[in-house]
This record gives C-alpha cells, structure tokens and sequence, in this order.
C-alpha cells in the first residue's frame, strides 16, 4: 500500500492507547 504515490506502509494498524498507527517509510509533507 502506497501513499501520495510515494511513500510505501511498512506496518499498518498499529493499535496504542488512544489511536491506531500507521507506519511508513518517508516522512508526508502537506503541499505549500
């Protein structure tokens, strides 16, 4: 699974206290 066609999921549904997390390989920059 990718994201923005970039940044591929490394591990998904990560469950902790108070949300689930996903984890992925580049850090997601929201556009200017």
């Amino acid at each position: 699974y990718t994201v923005n066609d970039t940044s591929k999921v490394v591990c998904g549904n990560v469950p902790t206290a108070n949300a689930t997390v996903h984890i992925v390989d580049t850090v997601l920059m929201p556009k200017a």
